[in-house]
């Protein structure tokens, strides 16, 4: 859209010259023409020029291969290598076919029009020019070039009183820049300096990436800034819609408001919201408002996150590729949920980062720390990373609520379901053992352990193994009082635990069908920790020298 100024500069500067020149005065015809015959044609006196032919009207020179000339009505038709030169803008005409009509102001340019100023040129088969009116139009076809700046289409008006400008059918800019435009239809208010494209318009940039608007939209030229409808914007591996799309050239920055959109193929990711600022250069795209993220992480499986705010980080290093999430952060995906005050999602190695006071809850159980570092390895659950104060909660088939806190704790999954949980660091566990039956406890298990493994089983707890000096004992369930059944920091959220219908009606979104594929991931604004988190080794259940003591329904209290 940067080529419009220089082409609108031209056209004014072509047709305002025009007009204050050929309606001064009679037409003269001067001498030295090879041979000068006078006729009666249809009853009218008229001369027949040839060879060198030349006229005059103020500061214009006409000059051709032979005319035509009514002296009496100030009229001439001009044939063969027609030229006229206005020596007040150095500016030159040429055509096959000259009519002008002087009684009406009209004249009509033929065939193989060119018309040239300065670096500007203007090309059409068809130009008329109104001087009463300051008006000009061509019909079968224009182009119009300057340097490298060119614009096509086929129909072109201009009117020097009104100082508009009309292109019609076929519209094609190209700036200097390697900007491209196709429009059906783009006027210009010369006087207020704003472009307008009606109709289908597609602007494509020199880095690929395109505008399309089916409605078409605005340009001022002053400001640089710019307004479409129904428009969508789209790159190499991604895609943004809206509503509405403004444009601001100065800061490089789009805002799209209504029914926002992004999609990334790189990514697989879809976004909606209600409103976006995108600045492309940067490969940033802030999503808010009613805002709803998918991602199919494998087949009939999709990953589904909320959050006020959604930031899609698109760099060129695939490193750093990432969604950020803030505030009121929710995610739905099968038989997983979570939530968190943010979050952070790496594309390149599909970790999922959440801060503040995150909950992880995957079917009978929930995980809670200061820090949760989800890990998802071929499109499933792999491991989870929860940092300070982890604490995991299982609700068993007697709504007892079986324990484990610790520093730091390694949680692995299988087949999306979790499999196993290793704690390190200032472990403490409460496990309730069930009788043969089912149907009542036998006891509780509450034990301190620097660290401990816990299996799971049909979603919940199924046996706990303790390595380096457990201490711990079987407490009798008549012995059981409401402060031994709960660890310091206990808080069962389920009810905060986070469903597919509350996710999109918080995106204002119907629900999908419970056999469509689920979807999300959320991401976050801050880094991961710097230091690492250490993970507890599998193998033989040995860690440095100690043998595991497995705790079951039927061992005896822990010895010391």
């Amino acid at each position: 859209m940067k080529g419009l100024k220089p082409i609108i500069l031209f056209v004014l500067l072509l047709l305002a010259g025009t007009a204050t020149t050929w309606a001064q005065r009679q037409v003269e015809l001067l001498k030295g023409a090879g041979s000068l015959q006078s006729r009666i044609v249809n009853g009218e006196k008229v001369q027949l020029v040839k060879d060198k032919v030349r006229f005059k009207q103020g500061k214009t020179i006409i000059y051709c291969d032979s005319a035509y000339f009514y002296k009496s009505k100030n009229r001439l038709e001009a044939f063969g290598r027609v030229g006229i030169h206005n020596r007040e803008n150095n500016s030159r005409i040429k055509a096959d076919y000259l009519r002008y009509e002087g009684g009406g102001s009209i004249a009509y340019l033929r065939n193989n029009v060119v018309y040239k100023e300065g670096t500007m040129r203007l090309s059409t088969d068809i130009l008329n020019y109104d001087i009463r009116t300051g008006s000009a139009r061509y019909y079968e076809g224009g182009q119009i070039i300057d340097g490298q700046t060119r614009l096509n289409s086929i129909e072109g008006l201009y009117d020097t009183d009104r100082r508009y400008m009309f292109f019609k059918d076929e519209v094609l800019l190209i700036d200097k820049g390697g900007t491209r435009v196709e429009s059906d239809t783009l006027e210009y208010d010369a006087e207020n300096e704003v472009a307008y494209f009606k109709g289908p318009t597609v602007i494509t940039s020199t880095d690929g990436n395109r505008l399309n608007s089916d409605d078409g939209g605005t340009y001022d030229t002053r400001s640089g800034k710019s307004n479409f409808t129904t428009a969508t914007i789209t790159g190499e591996d991604y895609e943004l819609k809206g509503n509405k799309t403004d444009f601001d050239e100065k800061l490089g920055l789009y805002i799209i408001t209504g029914q926002v959109r992004l999609y990334s193929e790189a990514n697989e990711v879809l976004i909606f919201g209600d409103k976006a600022r995108s600045r492309k250069e940067e490969g940033l795209t802030k999503i808010y408002g009613h805002t709803l993220m998918k991602r199919i992480v494998e087949a009939g499986d999709t990953l589904y996150l909320t959050a006020d705010t959604l930031l899609n980080i698109d760099a060129e290093s695939d490193s750093s590729k990432r969604l950020l999430a803030y505030n009121n952060v929710r995610i739905y995906q099968g038989g997983m949920q979570g939530k968190a005050d943010s979050l952070s999602y790496n594309f390149t190695d599909s970790t999922i980062t959440f801060y503040g006071d995150p909950i992880i809850w995957n079917e009978g159980s929930q995980i809670s720390a200061d820090t949760i570092t989800l890990y998802i390895a071929n499109k499933k659950l792999d491991r989870l990373f929860a940092v300070n104060n982890s604490f995991v909660i299982s609700e068993d088939s007697l709504l007892n609520y079986n324990q484990i806190k610790g520093r730091q704790l390694t949680a692995y999954f299988a087949e999306n379901k979790l499999n196993r949980v290793l704690v390190q660091g200032n472990g403490e566990s409460i496990y309730f053992v069930l009788n043969d039956a089912m149907d009542g406890i036998e006891g509780m298990n509450r034990t301190l352990c620097g660290r401990m493994k816990i299996l799971f089983e049909s979603g919940g707890m199924s046996d706990v193994l303790f390595y380096q000096k457990p201490e711990g004992r079987l407490i009798p369930p008549q012995e059981l009082t409401p402060g031994l059944r709960r660890l310091q920091g206990f808080a069962w959220l389920v009810s905060e635990r986070p469903t597919l219908q509350m996710l999109f009606e918080s995106a204002n979104m119907p629900v999908p069908p419970a056999t469509s594929p689920q979807n999300t991931l959320p991401v976050q604004e801050e880094t991961p920790p710097a230091t690492p988190v250490k993970v507890l080794p599998e193998g033989n259940d040995q860690l440095k020298g100690g043998k595991p003591q497995k705790r079951n329904g039927q061992d005896q209290p822990l010895n010391h």
